[in-house]
């Protein structure tokens, strides 16, 4: 379309390259009970849905961002954090693990599961605000093509791009955070299934979900 700027990528190469490793080394070794363990309990599902959702994520949010559009990986970025966001309410409320299985119609209160994380990220809330600003319809999320000269005109196009580079990589900085939490909350969830594993063949049942660290996202 004449007229329309696209974003070049090629400036933010190296620090998507970082991002997406972030992502790989995120799912290092989050299968491992299972490699070594045939049965299931009812919460690995829950586990099994994390992981594909924060895989997916991801991997969706860095491509947007490689081709320009702010909308869309913030966007993604809000699902993401979310998701994190699900491991702190589990951890209160493990009743609610029934929510997370394959086929469940009943759904978690999304504002409610922001709050519970707030309480050990302070600042998510304030993050998540204005990554959902993105998501849904209002003025304060759109426009991210939109620049206005002193003398009062102005240029919009409708391609989506970021106005600098500078913002494409806050948007990965905020992308590899979230990745990490995430990372967190799977390396707990894959220490507690490893010593469940353990103790069921001491004899002993198997806890129902993770023990958190209090320097991390607990387990599922």
């Amino acid at each position: 379309m004449e007229g329309t700027a696209l974003f070049d990528p090629t400036p933010i190469a190296a620090d998507l390259e970082r991002v997406r490793r972030a992502g790989r080394a995120m799912l290092d070794g989050a299968l491992k009970p299972w490699s070594q363990d045939t049965s299931f309990y009812e919460a690995d599902f829950a586990f099994f849905g994390f992981v594909e959702r924060a895989q997916a994520f991801h991997i969706g949010a860095c491509d947007l961002v490689e081709r320009g559009n702010p909308l869309g990986a913030l966007t993604l970025l809000r699902s993401s954090a979310e998701n994190v966001a699900t491991s702190f309410w589990i951890e209160r409320h493990p009743e609610d693990l029934r929510k997370l299985m394959p086929g469940a119609t009943e759904r978690l209160p999304i504002g409610r599961l922001v709050a519970e994380a707030e309480k050990a990220l302070p600042g998510f809330k304030r993050m998540y605000a204005a990554w959902s600003d993105a998501a849904h319809p209002s003025g304060a999320g759109a426009f991210h093509t939109l620049t206005v000269e002193e003398d009062r005109t102005f240029k919009w196009q409708s391609m989506p791009t970021f106005r600098t580079v500078d913002d494409a990589r806050q948007v990965l900085v905020w992308i590899e955070q979230v990745c990490s939490l995430a990372a967190g909350t799977i390396r707990a969830t894959v220490e507690a299934r490893v010593r469940a594993t353990s103790e069921q063949d001491a004899g002993r049942a198997p806890p129902t979900a993770a023990a958190p660290d209090p320097q991390r996202p607990p387990g599922l």
